[in-house]
């Protein structure tokens, strides 16, 4: 009974952190590689409050806090310097995070930490704790990737110009999309340092946030298949897909450690098959824009609104193949 309580809660645990890599990942499309980094500055902030003698629970409201700003900071420069340049920022925040942990003697160093209490004294109650925060994860992320301000980011990460054109404010939403994934990051951290009992800086590095970044991918494929399937429910299909065989089977040689060769196998052809269902079909029958005839010459005639002749005179223009041709003026010039 112990070994499937300690399942559940490990498995509690990736879909917490999954669900918040999926608001950036997968909603947002941040390439963001900190979601690891997130989710390990929650964990030591238990640690942290543990060595201080201040208990595991102010942790993980500390943690949360921690992955939050991670995440807030990631996503805004995502929207500040692209998605390339956020891919390699974060990159270093992971190894800077990681980095960190290893050298800070005091918070257990290379060795890790390893005498994390449980947050209520029992596998099971900390499970409690663990379903509830899913849950309610579950149901913030839903409800944060459909409203307005996860909209303005979403704008504001691929079309800057056109976010700000519609009275957004980029860095506000970035802010504050970015901090409720990182939230929900930190405290999957923060909740899987008391359930498991152990920190270890070397398992937040680029391994997890690359497992989570696939799992968040693979969970919004697959949940896009299915009619009218919430898009909240993409971190838990991935984190299923992704880390259920290896915690429902630990004693396999293959599974044992998350397969992220074999996942990140299975979403570069996941991938490659809704490119090829994306992929324009040609027609038959149907000349490209560069092959098209020239359209026929049309002779210009006066433009009159309201019995006033345009003081230009006659209008004439070529709309060509493959352009977009504008009419401007003021209102009532008979655009």
């Amino acid at each position: 009974m112990i070994a499937v309580v300690l399942a559940l809660n490990a498995l509690l645990v990736v879909v917490l952190g999954a669900t918040g890599a999926w608001l950036l990942v997968g909603r947002l499309r941040v390439p963001d590689l900190s979601v690891g980094a997130a989710m390990g500055v929650g964990a030591y902030a238990v640690v942290a409050s543990v060595l201080a003698g201040a208990g595991p629970w102010g942790g993980v409201v500390v943690g949360a806090l921690a992955g939050a700003v991670v995440s807030a900071g990631s996503t805004v420069l995502g929207v500040r310097l692209g998605r390339v340049a956020v891919a390699l920022a974060t990159l270093a925040v992971t190894v800077g995070v990681v980095a960190a942990a290893r050298g800070a003697s005091s918070l257990g160093g290379v060795a890790g930490f390893h005498a994390v209490p449980l947050l209520t004294g029992s596998d099971a109650g900390d499970l409690v704790v663990l379903a509830l925060a899913t849950v309610a994860a579950v149901v913030a992320a839903a409800m944060g990737s459909g409203s307005v301000v996860a909209a303005g980011t979403s704008v504001a990460l691929h079309h800057p110009d056109l976010a700000t054109s519609l009275g957004r404010r980029p860095f506000r939403d970035a802010i504050l999309t970015g901090a409720l994934a990182g939230a929900l990051l930190g405290l999957a951290g923060a909740l899987g340092a008391t359930a498991g009992g152990s920190v270890s800086p070397q398992a937040y590095g680029l391994e997890l946030a690359a497992t989570l970044a696939i799992a968040a991918l693979v969970g919004d494929a697959l949940v896009a298949r299915i009619p009218r399937a919430p898009r909240g429910l993409a971190g838990v299909v991935g984190a299923l897909v992704v880390w259920g065989p290896s915690i429902a089977f630990p004693g396999a040689p293959v599974l044992r450690e998350p397969p992220l060769l074999v996942v990140g196998s299975v979403a570069l052809v996941i991938g490659a098959l809704r490119f090829v269902e994306r992929r324009p079909a040609t027609r038959v029958g149907v000349m490209p824009p560069d092959a098209a005839p020239p359209a026929p010459a049309v002779t210009p005639t006066a433009l009159v609104v309201k019995d006033v002749g345009l003081p230009a005179g006659a209008l004439s223009f070529t709309a060509a193949p493959g352009t977009i041709v504008a009419v401007v003026g003021p209102n009532g010039s008979g655009k």
